[in-house]
């Protein structure tokens, strides 16, 4: 009788149980999308840190490796004075 009295309300029924099903699933992709999203700009932020400190890194390495190369120069030229310091020492001590 309630069929008789409303034809349609079997399709009524599915076609709420559809939109209902739908809207639930957009939730659901709605926050999936929420939470990508936000992992997405955290892994940007950090990978942003991190190419920083490459680069700073880079820089620093480049100062000490000219900082290196100037102190080997430096222990290159007293390595070259010492034989003619001792020289001047002995000369001095035996005189």
């Amino acid at each position: 009788s309630t069929i008789a009295d409303d034809p349609f309300a079997k399709v009524k029924g599915l076609i709420q149980q559809l939109i209902e099903r739908l809207l639930a699933e957009a939730k659901e992709e709605a926050t999936k999308k929420g939470f990508c999203d936000s992992e997405i700009g955290k892994a940007k932020t950090d990978r942003d840190h991190r190419l920083h400190d490459v680069k700073r890194l880079g820089a620093e390495l480049k100062e000490l490796a000219a900082k290196r190369d100037e102190l080997n120069g430096t222990i290159t030229a007293l390595a070259d004075e010492m034989p003619g310091l001792w020289t001047t020492l002995n000369d001095t001590t035996t005189a």
